[in-house]
């Protein structure tokens, strides 16, 4: 990886230009409509027509190539400073950075994450021998998600059980998930532009050990520097959430829930859409 600077960005990325409106680019919105068509039928349903007409098996690693990107340079974040590597050595770290958040949670009796997509975060995490021997889930909201994780649990000779999920329904799925499970998240709640006052309450309900929430926060996008003020305009121009870490805040001072941890912008694959930490655990009734 080589060092770069703020500077360096509008090598790699047209957002710069388009955040500062010399180049063109219409605000998106998104809802539920939109995401389950850009998912189901294009993105996971592309892998899935990929997989079925590939003249040999894809493994995971083939998958995260078509979705992530080789070896072409890009530019990512961790923490504050700004880094040059391949895409793909970016996917790795991101992986590792994921395995890393959610240790320190563990012991758990499952391992689940909400919006798997298409399993590389959690097929991976199975593979590892910190998380050998955790009953581990991958819930997507399409149907086409849930099809590649079983798919590629079963390519990559790990066990991972597939099913959906639904982050605006309450609980948030129908899967038996087993009290006490470390449940996260890893860029699928921000896809809503604002989440409702119970939220929260769905995943609560799943009576989880710890809830480890790894996404973008308009919140938390500083406004005294300029990659902040343009990480919140990148967030509203493509219409993801900006009352993420407001709700949490609101069912904090009501005592509905603990937070363990809350990290700014700790690590983004894209550098104008960093994921922070957002760690929070049910409170136990007095």
């Amino acid at each position: 990886m080589i060092k770069r600077t703020l500077d360096d960005l509008p090598k790699y990325s047209p957002w710069p230009a388009r955040l500062l409106g010399l180049e063109r680019w219409d605000r998106r919105t998104k809802n539920r409509a939109e995401v389950e068509r850009e998912y189901q039928d294009e993105k996971w349903g592309g892998l899935l027509a990929r997989i079925e007409e590939s003249p040999w098996p894809l493994s995971l690693a083939d998958l995260d190539r078509i979705m992530q990107g080789g070896d072409e340079l890009v530019m990512y974040s961790d923490g504050e400073d700004l880094f040059e590597a391949t895409a793909r050595e970016v996917h790795l770290r991101y992986r590792d950075f994921v395995a890393r958040t959610l240790l320190p949670y563990l012991p758990a009796s499952a391992l689940v994450e909400l919006g798997a997509g298409y399993g590389s975060v959690i097929i991976d995490l199975a593979k590892r021998p910190e998380f050998a021997g955790i009953k581990a889930f991958g819930l997507d909201l399409t149907p086409a998600g849930a099809e590649l994780i079983g798919r590629m649990s079963a390519t990559e000779q790990v066990e991972v059980s597939s099913g959906l999920c639904d982050l605006l329904t309450d609980p948030v799925t129908d899967a038996a998930i087993p009290e006490g499970a470390l449940i996260y998240t890893s860029y699928s709640a921000h896809y809503e532009p604002r989440h409702r006052e119970d939220f929260f309450d769905g995943i609560a309900r799943l009576g989880p050990k710890a809830v480890v929430m790894i996404e973008p926060c308009h919140e938390h996008c500083d406004d005294s520097t300029l990659l902040g003020l343009l990480r919140r305009r990148y967030i509203e121009m493509n219409d993801y959430n900006t009352n993420l870490v407001t709700l949490l805040h609101e069912q904090l001072g009501a005592g509905t829930v603990k937070v363990l941890d809350e990290r700014k912008a700790a690590f983004g694959p894209n550098p104008l859409l960093a994921a922070s930490v957002i760690v929070w655990e049910p409170a136990q009734p007095n």
